[in-house]
């Protein structure tokens, strides 16, 4: 691979920007300085030997990894860190695919396939699991507690601030877990507090 890109997502810089004037955004997210990192890299097509199939075009894909809030009572921060990921990978994604020639398969933002890891602190029946498993989560979901930030949540929607919300917030990604249950059945093991993997 050759590195193109690199991108740093701070969270709390990412929440005062989208605040809407919300005050739990500013008082309870942008307080929160965990960030996330991405890369941008291109596939080296001449580290391929003789007989494997090479694209003709340009392949490039998006590696990333967070870390996400700890405290179990602060599930509406992960949530939210979650979606302003997203939203920035996916900003990163349309950037990189308008600078690809018209007509090429990498001007399509879809077409960059992601690697997300992530440090989420989140089980597995958690909004943030929800979000990247399902595609969206309600806009009303449990885990944002009942605050105020349906104004500031439209902003990370893959429809954009002025579009259709339907009630959720959305991506645009096609995520799938790397994780089978059978190899790792805890991602946290402690004396007093045990995970299943999701």
């Amino acid at each position: 691979f050759t590195l193109l890109q690199k991108h740093t997502v701070e969270f709390n810089q990412v929440a005062m920007a989208n605040s809407e004037g919300s005050e739990v955004m500013l008082n309870r997210v942008m307080t929160k300085d965990n960030i996330g990192v991405a890369v941008l890299l291109e596939v080296n097509k001449d580290m391929f030997s003789d007989g494997v199939k090479v694209p003709q075009e340009r392949q490039l894909i998006l590696v990333a990894n967070a870390h996400m809030h700890w405290d179990p009572e602060y599930s509406d921060v992960k949530l939210i860190q979650t979606m302003m990921f997203l939203s920035e990978l996916k900003s990163i994604a349309e950037r990189a695919s308008s600078s690809m020639a018209t007509g090429s398969p990498a001007s399509n933002p879809s077409s960059i396939p992601i690697v997300l890891c992530a440090d989420l602190n989140s089980l597995p029946d958690s909004g943030v699991v929800e979000f990247l498993s399902n595609g969206g989560v309600a806009d009303n979901h449990k885990d944002f507690k009942e605050l105020r930030y349906n104004e500031c949540l439209t902003n990370f929607n893959c429809n954009g601030k002025n579009g259709n919300s339907d009630g959720s917030i959305t991506h645009s990604f096609q995520l799938k877990s790397a994780y089978d249950s059978n190899l790792m059945p805890y991602t946290n093991y402690t004396y007093d507090f045990k995970v299943p993997s999701a």
